[in-house]
């Protein structure tokens, strides 16, 4: 939480009241109200979990949809608002996990029960935050900047799991990025490591679009295939 936290400033600094892009293209204050929004809901969640309340969640609806009506609903607003609003989503995630017990974080998830509430926090924390910031390198044109982010989530994830499987979860994210700027030999050594440390990511990785860019060469075919 605290990594992420302190990353997040960097995107909150480039914050300015420009006006919305005219193609839709998404700035630094859109992706800040996103991550923020997101954070909102993951600790409306751990809320939820704690005091029994998860049929009071409102339900699923297809995450594209959403992305896009937050996008309208805020291209327009201040910076400084955004800003505040950003900072503001942080302290009521923290504030959440401290109320929960290990109970709570480690109930199934409500709307995954193959993972646990404490799952949501890194994938709305640091994780999202990296992979924003991803898109705004590679927005720019900065294929260095956005391949320094997220070699900086997994290092992350490394500090502060020991167990194989989000290790595994980690390794694979960063394939994935690797796959998407045509790094065929690097996506599949992380590939081949995330598989040892959760086999199930192998099925994940023969249908996952994040993986296109390089599913015809022979490394990711010999993957895929062995």
């Amino acid at each position: 939480m605290a990594a992420g936290r302190a990353r997040e400033a960097q995107l909150a600094q480039q914050c300015d009241d420009s006006p919305a892009d005219p193609g839709g293209r998404w700035s630094a204050k859109d992706h800040l109200i996103h991550l923020s929004s997101w954070r909102d809901y993951a600790a409306s969640l751990l809320d939820a979990v704690r005091t029994g309340t998860t049929d009071r969640l409102p339900p699923p609806e297809d995450e594209d949809a959403t992305n896009a009506k937050l996008y309208a609903a805020n291209k327009d607003r201040s910076a400084a608002d955004i800003v505040r609003e950003a900072a503001a989503s942080w302290d009521r995630l923290e504030a959440a996990i401290r109320e929960c017990s290990e109970d709570d974080l480690t109930a199934p998830h409500p709307r995954s029960p193959e993972a646990q509430v404490w799952q949501t926090v890194p994938g709305n924390g640091h994780g999202h935050v990296a992979q924003h910031l991803m898109f705004r390198h590679l927005d720019a044109g900065d294929v260095n900047g956005a391949e320094e982010v997220q070699i900086w989530c997994h290092d992350v994830d490394f500090q502060a799991f020991a167990d194989a499987k989000p290790r595994a979860f980690a390794d694979y994210n960063l394939a994935c990025f690797y796959a998407r700027i045509g790094r065929e030999e690097m996506a599949a050594n992380l590939l081949r490591h995330s598989f040892e440390g959760a086999p199930g990511l192998k099925a994940l990785a023969g249908r996952d679009p994040d993986l296109d860019p390089i599913r015809d060469s022979k490394p990711i075919q010999e993957l895929l295939a062995g």
